[in-house]
């Protein structure tokens, strides 16, 4: 059964889809400066992030390869090499990996110690922060200033186990001792720093590995997809955390049971206590609705209980959502869903007109700078999962109660074939937006759409209905991006255009 469904346990085999998002962070590309050593191994590139750490000179060893980490914190390394970060003079050794991290750095460094693990982790996010050469850290990447060393580097290095307080009474002298006077930088609280650390981490789209309850597991798989897309926060903040937007969605094709649908949308709230989120601010089930008198918003006006419940926790490079039901636990885990350059794969959204979202005023959620997102309030989207170069999960999002004929939130998932700049939905499978009754549903089999060539390096493409009317739609669709992404291979040099109401 699917996801919501779990509660009345079932099991699915594994069939993990074929393209799904590994442990890395996106497609990036390879590191500069790197000189090949007599390895004779592969060469792969990982990534230094906190945010996306650049100007940190590396050294890998067994393999020889050198470099800086640039272009979104890339480095060069081979597998079994263990990769040496000259930060500032502090040089950190971890074994080489897709993507290194602050909290893969303390896991190595605490050696199983929690304490000192947690330590770690809020200091370096900390001395990340703090000594990033534009001091602006929320413009998603640190880069490292070449003309600063800590004399006292190994000393300095070691205070990272340190409670927090104390590393920054060290790491204060250390400042002092390093930087010209009246240029010393003002050092970012450690809640502060874990915060926006966690919340850059959250940011992108997530996919179901597998769900487990008690002894029984359910796995992703080709008719079987759990997806949750989280933006860059926006300014509601409630409690101690800044919030991230979410939308959750889930489908499973069935052939002994009818087809299951389920969309979820709402805000998160980080909890700098217990390093999690929770999905605390309004979380709602938007559902189908075909008798609604007109103008009524058709999503759920109470609050959904499987969402309220959730708690989401990074794990290395896994999502960990955990929610209680009827004193059973549930611990779903997600991999990142990643967008691929030069192809549709990945995930995508459509801001509709404000008229077609739910009532009262709306908040309209153009496209930030360098792809970031900020999904509005109560705005009607469409966001497109192209889960493989053949499958296509479409979710709407908060539209109002429909008359006969019209379209509702929900979700359709479909087969698709792309030749030719031509995107041909060759088999419906599943569709929860159209009212059975109309005439004419929101896609049907052979329905096509001419796709524009890419623009804004890739972040933008313009759907075309059809070919030959006079009276074609064109539809803007804008890729949901990790922060890795945005700033790595996705990276733009000017921001996108805003979205116009068409």
């Amino acid at each position: 059964m699917g996801f919501n469904r779990f509660f009345g346990a079932s099991i699915l085999s594994l069939a993990i889809l074929a393209g799904c998002g590994g442990g890395g962070d996106g497609t990036a590309p390879a590191a500069g400066g790197g000189g090949a050593g007599g390895g004779g191994g592969t060469t792969t590139s990982g990534q230094l992030t906190n945010s996306p750490i650049d100007g940190v000179p590396y050294t890998a060893t067994p393999s020889g390869l050198t470099g800086t980490t640039m272009n979104g914190g890339m480095f060069n390394f081979q597998a079994g090499d263990t990769v040496t970060f000259n930060i500032a003079g502090l040089e950190i050794a971890v074994p080489g990996g897709a993507r290194i991290t602050p909290q893969t750095i303390a896991e190595e460094l605490a050696d199983g110690d929690a304490t000192t693990q947690a330590n770690i982790l809020a200091n370096l996010t900390t001395f990340f922060q703090t000594i990033d050469s534009d001091g602006l850290p929320e413009n998603g990447s640190v880069t490292i200033p070449d003309n600063i060393e800590f004399a006292n580097a190994a000393d300095l290095l070691t205070s990272l186990e340190m409670e927090p307080m104390d590393f920054q009474m060290a790491f204060q002298t250390a400042i002092d001792g390093a930087y010209p006077e009246g240029s010393e930088p003002m050092i970012v609280d450690s809640e502060e720093a874990m915060l926006r650390f966690y919340r850059n981490e959250l940011q992108g789209n997530w996919r179901l590995v597998s769900a487990m309850d008690g002894e029984e597991t359910i796995a992703s798989s080709a008719d079987y997809q759990v997806l949750l897309s989280f933006d860059v926060g926006n300014t509601n903040a409630a409690s101690d955390g800044v919030v991230n937007s979410f939308v959750f969605s889930e489908f499973e094709l069935s052939d002994t049971e009818p087809d299951f649908s389920f969309v979820g949308v709402g805000t998160t709230n980080y909890n700098s206590d217990t390093a999690e989120f929770q999905f605390t601010s309004l979380p709602r089930a938007l559902v189908p609705d075909f008798t609604s008198p007109p103008g009524t918003n058709n999503s759920s006006s109470e609050s959904d209980p499987f969402l309220f419940s959730s708690k989401v926790a990074l794990d290395g490079n896994q999502l960990v959502l955990t929610l209680v039901e009827q004193g059973t636990t549930i611990v779903a885990t997600f991999e990142r869903f990643n967008n691929v350059k030069d192809s549709l794969i990945g995930s995508w959204y459509e801001v509709l007109p404000p008229e077609l979202s739910t009532g009262g005023p709306t908040t309209i959620a153009a496209p930030a700078q360098n792809g970031s997102v900020d999904f509005g309030e109560d705005v009607a989207s469409v966001f497109y999962y192209f889960l493989s170069n053949s499958r296509v999960m479409l979710v709407f999002t908060d539209l109002p109660a429909v008359d006969n004929g019209e379209e509702a939130n929900g979700v359709i998932v479909a087969d698709y074939t792309l030749a030719n700049g031509r995107l041909t939905f060759t088999n419906v499978l599943l569709d929860s937006v159209s009212d059975v009754s109309a005439p004419d549903p929101a896609v049907a089999d052979g329905d096509f759409v001419t796709v524009a060539a890419a623009t804004l390096n890739d972040t933008k493409r313009i759907l075309t209905e059809g070919d030959t009317s006079n009276e074609q739609e064109t539809y803007e669709i804008y890729r949901i991006l990790s922060l890795s992404e945005r700033v790595g291979a996705f990276e733009q040099a000017a921001p996108a255009e805003a979205v116009e109401a068409r």
